[in-house]
């Protein structure tokens, strides 16, 4: 699950980053046990997980703003790449964990349910230090850039919905000429096979028109009020939505 607040700007994602390495290191243990070495490559891995939480809600942030500076851009492809480098070690880890699961419930006997030494891949306790280091490094190549701090607008701002229209200009619409009179017809009728037509759905594949058909009939409606005496009941249907 990615967490993490709204990181205010993009200056922020090379400091946010640098902190959350340096907050989830850990000290490498002088021990060259087995037992002493899976525990530190536990704390890694714990450590591990929790920085690429961090890292993907900076990325998750740095998504919702249009982000026009091309070194801002490198900066953060190279953090999904080393982000994706981490996942793939972590899954590896989680792999090794369900085999050995599976290994003692089909334990004869069956007593070995309780914990089992994990068999850790040659080179993983380095291939975590160094992500750990290249997120580090990363984190200082954003600040000694000193990349744009200006604010990212972002791309999905609710100040920056597009609002439709509901009329349309007709000079500029090729087509759906019979589709708009057919349905101008049946909303004018007073009745359609004994039953009053009170609503019209559209229903098609998107890209077709639905809406441009919708607006075509709408602005109809509105020109022939001061000529039709059915408009106005139009104007009062209208005018309750």
């Amino acid at each position: 699950m990615w967490i993490g607040g709204v990181i205010s700007n993009i200056h922020s994602l090379g400091t946010k980053l640098l902190h959350a390495v340096n907050q989830f290191s850990s000290q490498p243990s002088s021990s060259s046990s087995p037992q002493s070495e899976s525990h530190q490559i536990e704390t890694e891995l714990k450590n591990l997980t929790e920085l690429l939480q961090h890292i993907k809600a900076t990325l998750s942030d740095a998504e919702e703003r249009e982000i026009r500076d091309l070194q801002v851009k490198h900066w953060l492809k190279e953090i999904r790449r080393v982000a994706y480098h981490a996942e793939d070690v972590l899954d590896e880890y989680h792999y090794e964990v369900l085999g050995a699961q599976v290994e003692a419930r089909n334990a004869s006997p069956p007593n070995s349910l309780k914990r089992k030494l994990i068999q850790v891949p040659d080179g993983m306790l380095d291939q975590i230090q160094q992500i750990r280091s290249k997120f580090a490094e990363i984190a200082q190549h954003r600040i000694a850039l000193q990349l744009s701090e200006e604010e990212a607008p972002r791309l999905h701002s609710d100040s920056q919905i597009v609002l439709t229209s509901h009329m349309v200009v007709e000079s500029n619409i090729i087509g759906l000429q019979r589709e708009k009179e057919e349905l101008i017809n049946l909303l004018y009728s007073e009745n359609h096979d004994g039953k009053i037509i009170s609503v019209v759905t559209i229903v098609g594949t998107g890209g077709i028109g639905k809406t441009t058909l919708a607006q075509l009939v709408y602005g109809c409606v509105w020109i022939g009020v001061g000529r039709r005496e059915e408009g106005k009941k139009w104007e009062e249907v209208l005018g309750s939505v």
